[in-house]
């Protein structure tokens, strides 16, 4: 029975996006690399409901399983939480502090003037400015954009995930969702929670992304 490596692929976003989420999560599905299967994970389908903890700290338990994150921004930053500006930039953060890839999309796309919210666009731009030189972002304009883009952003990443060793668990092609969490042999830095500090752990995945 042929063996194969699941991947888990976060999607993060704020609420402003959803047929984009619905749109990258068909391709994300859709891409065939050999020897590997892709799984999604989407808050509002993975996470429990609950009324014992606060939504983000439900969402951040998902985390850790996962290997890859795909951020999509448009006309929201999205809500603060206790340790950062949002919650989809607190789920950036925590994959950039243990070094896991991140693939970042921005949409430019046309808004509603009764949607424009300028203090959102602000921290969009803001955002926006700090990874400019990071080279982890793409602009978006139309869904079909994504079509070109995803397939070799994911690819890029797969390879960068092999040469750095993570220990990815062999499963049977039976379907299962389980999985064992990736583990690494490196020292991870602390978790930065002012969001703009994040120069420390953008530096590695830069240096790494042009090796």
């Amino acid at each position: 029975m042929k063996n194969e490596k699941v991947l888990s692929v976060f999607l993060a976003s704020p609420s402003d996006v959803l047929q984009e989420r619905n749109y990258l999560e068909k391709l994300v599905k859709q891409h065939r690399k050999s020897g590997y299967r892709l799984e999604i994970k989407r808050w509002e389908k993975d996470m429990p409901t609950t009324s014992a903890e606060k939504p983000q700290e439900v969402i951040n338990r998902l985390l850790p399983d996962c290997d890859i994150l795909i951020g999509i921004f448009w006309s929201r930053f999205g809500s603060p939480t206790e340790k950062s500006d949002s919650g989809t930039l607190e789920e950036i953060e925590q994959f950039l502090a243990t070094k896991r890839p991140v693939i970042l999309y921005f949409l430019d796309k046309p808004i509603s003037p009764t949607e424009i919210k300028p203090e959102q666009f602000q921290k969009i731009n803001e955002f926006k400015e700090a990874y400019k030189e990071k080279n982890i972002f793409t602009t978006i304009k139309q869904n079909s954009d994504f079509d070109e883009h995803i397939g070799k952003d994911l690819e890029y990443n797969i390879e960068k995930l092999e040469n750095r060793g993570d220990k990815m668990t062999d499963i049977p092609n039976t379907g299962k969702q389980t999985r064992q969490t990736l583990k690494t042999e490196e020292t991870l830095p602390k978790y930065e929670e002012n969001s703009t500090k994040l120069d420390d752990n953008l530096k590695f995945w830069s240096e790494i992304s042009q090796n």
